[in-house]
């Protein structure tokens, strides 16, 4: 089960650090804020922020046995990564709506006080206590934004789709970009189911890495994320060529 999970989380890094390089070289050189965001909040959390989460053992190790430099880290780089997200959300689906822009900001407010909480609480608890244990408040605020983050994300990615696909149907719109609107949304909602069970597991009073609920979890939904975001940005040949309209027969006449 161990190394199942263990691919399943590796090709998820692997695939949304991918995908953040390619977003990134396409912003370059033009407008792309959404891509910019987008390309960074994916790099921060999948190349940064989880594997050193992973190195510094916050959440599953004794706090004399955290690496707290790591652990600031991984949660400085986390959390700017659901901030881009955030921004991402806020730009491309709700740019006029102040109410997005409100909740947007109030989010990222909670990930920076919760990410402060949580290094305070390490730093200040007693080396043989349980690093999940000293932080479990402040973690579990962080955990909450992420899923509400990644949900909003999904949905607003379903919903742009559904709109897409009428328009497809009219001829008014690019079949691959609604494709990509549709694989979006599921790797957002996907990612919100992932980390929607791993905070139910927290908050059954179990670490993550302990809890063979989670790793099922990780395995299953890490691997439809992956599969999601790879299908929307290198999609293969013969997956593209079934999305692209049939050209219309020459009039014989």
């Amino acid at each position: 089960m161990l190394a199942i999970v263990g691919l399943a989380m590796l090709t998820f890094v692997v695939s949304c650090a991918a995908a953040g390089v390619r977003l990134l070289r396409l912003a370059r050189g033009n407008d792309g804020s959404p891509a910019w965001l987008c390309g960074h909040g994916l790099c921060l959390i999948a190349i940064v922020g989880f594997p050193l989460g992973v190195l510094s053992g916050n959440g599953f190790a004794r706090v004399g046995d955290v690496t707290l430099s790591l652990a600031a880290l991984s949660l400085l780089a986390n959390g700017l990564g659901i901030a881009c997200f955030f921004g991402f959300i806020v730009q491309v689906f709700r740019p006029g709506a102040l109410w997005a822009h409100a909740v947007a900001g109030a989010a990222v407010t909670a990930i920076a006080m919760s990410a402060t909480g949580v290094v305070a609480a390490i730093s200040s608890a007693p080396s043989d206590a349980s690093s999940f244990e000293a932080s479990f408040g402040w973690a579990a605020t962080f955990h909450w934004v992420c899923v509400f983050c990644f949900g909003w994300m999904g949905a607003e990615g379903l919903g742009e789709w559904r709109r897409s696909r009428r328009r497809v149907a009219l001829g008014l719109s690019d079949p691959l970009v609604c494709h990509r609107l549709l694989m979006w949304g599921i790797f957002g909602c996907s990612t919100t189911l992932l980390c929607l069970l791993l905070v139910a597991v927290q908050h059954s009073g179990q670490p993550t890495a302990t809890s063979t609920t989670a790793q099922l979890a990780q395995a299953l939904f890490g691997i439809t994320s992956s599969a999601a975001i790879l299908f929307a940005f290198f999609p293969p040949r013969s997956y593209l060529a079934r999305l692209q309209p049939e050209p219309l027969a020459a009039d014989p006449g």
